[in-house]
């Protein structure tokens, strides 16, 4: 488990570079492919084929190598998680998330940070 006071740095998620990067704020959850589990959070950034999924909890579990679906605005999108960091689960999608549909929540779910 990462906690968020006392973990060492951990690795920040690489950057995404099909399309540039801005910071967003949409409520989603992560389910988890074999295991009940559901977590509420929020996606930070999202790009055609990757994510950065936050839980809304102060504990980030190590969860690389995962099968997952990213619930976003009530659509799934299957992936894997390929990175665990302080900032969240980085998210590698099976199969992209269409640049418009990506560009227009973006835009509506901007934020400055």
């Amino acid at each position: 488990m990462l906690d968020r006071v006392d973990a060492p740095e951990a690795p920040k998620p690489s950057q995404p570079r099909q399309l540039s990067q801005r910071p967003c704020c949409i409520v989603a959850e992560l389910l988890f492919d074999e295991e009940d589990i559901v977590l509420d959070g929020i996606v930070r950034w999202i790009v055609t084929d990757r994510a950065l999924f936050r839980e809304a909890t102060r504990y980030i579990l190590e969860r690389k190598g995962d099968r997952v679906r990213l619930r976003i605005l009530g659509e799934d999108h299957p992936g894997k998680i390929i990175g665990t960091s302080r900032e969240g689960y980085e998210i590698d999608f099976e199969t992209p998330i269409p640049a418009d549909t990506v560009t227009e929540w973006v835009d509506r779910y901007l934020t400055e940070d």
